[in-house]
């Protein structure tokens, strides 16, 4: 029989293995290797005092994430722009281009149709458990964080319904594996 210190082990085991599955898809798909935004996600995540997993009150939220995700993308390309630009009398030295993966994901973004922005200012309304109200909450959540609103359970698409990559869905997806981790 396992005991409980063999049985979290096997717990830290299976997710890493997660991770390591969900990470190498993103990779795949997106044709470029996370480390650059991960790192600077990480960096941004501790300077916040917040973190992938714990407490409700410390946690990242999905919707925190997505938002530091789309700034931290824009951030590196509007970085490399400037460093394309050329060198200004206040910015003497060359910044490199930003990574792959930032030009990759903000493609994905600037091909996203105009119709899926929202205004992120808003409170997410929460149930009596604290959790989001579905109905309402997933249409208005749905399109920030890439949610595939006209999917069914099984994740198949309904008839009609786009067919597009759902990175935002699948990156959150990555940290909230990895906010299981940091909870064990």
């Amino acid at each position: 029989a396992l005991g409980q210190d063999e049985l979290v082990n096997v717990l830290k085991g299976n997710l890493i293995e997660r991770i390591s599955k969900k990470r190498a898809r993103i990779e795949r798909l997106l044709g470029a290797e996370l480390d650059p935004l991960d790192q600077l996600l990480r960096t941004k995540v501790e300077h916040s005092g917040k973190s992938f997993g714990g407490a409700k009150e410390a946690k990242l939220s999905r919707r925190e994430l997505c938002k530091l995700l789309l700034d931290l993308i824009s951030e590196a390309i509007s970085d490399g722009a400037t460093a394309q630009a050329g060198p200004t009398a206040e910015e003497p030295a060359i910044q490199p281009a930003p990574a792959l993966c930032f030009v990759r994901l903000n493609e994905l973004i600037q091909a996203e149709t105009p119709g899926e922005a929202e205004d992120e200012d808003e409170p997410e309304e929460e149930g009596e458990e604290g959790a989001p109200m579905a109905a309402e909450s997933d249409e208005l959540v749905a399109p920030l964080c890439g949610l595939a609103v006209g999917r069914s359970k099984g994740n198949k698409p309904r008839p009609g319904k786009s067919d597009v990559w759902q990175w935002r869905s699948e990156m959150c997806s990555l940290y909230a594996a990895v906010g299981g981790l940091e909870k064990l």
